[in-house]
């Protein structure tokens, strides 16, 4: 008698029912288990991105700043009073010329 009294209380408390819509919700409780866990790996991988785009921009921005610093820097060295003035502080044997550049013209190449 106390089986049947054990299968009486689960039929009344609902076990039989509730083991039976479990098992038919299993393949969905693990789907929605599995999205959940896709969508959090999405969320960390755009973060992460999203993170490492803004570090590229900083980095653009200060590597911009650094190439027109040193164009600046290598046109003002460039002009010829500053190299005139830096060769005199070196003592070098090098002058500017004094008479503008000329073109040599060789006759086979000149009709062209």
């Amino acid at each position: 008698m106390g089986t049947g009294k054990k299968i009486k209380e689960s039929i009344l408390n609902g076990g039989p029912v509730l083991k039976n819509i479990v098992e038919r919700q299993l393949y969905l409780i693990f789907f929605l288990f599995a999205l959940v866990i896709l969508y959090i790996s999405l969320h960390n991988a755009v973060g992460r991105t999203l993170v490492e785009g803004r570090r590229l921009e900083q980095e653009i921005k200060s590597l911009r700043a650094e190439y027109i610093t040193c164009t600046a820097d290598l046109m003002f060295l460039s002009k010829r009073e500053e190299v005139s003035s830096r060769l005199k502080l070196l003592e070098s044997k090098v002058h500017a010329p004094k008479a503008p550049p000329k073109r040599i013209y060789m006759e086979e190449y000149r009709n062209e």
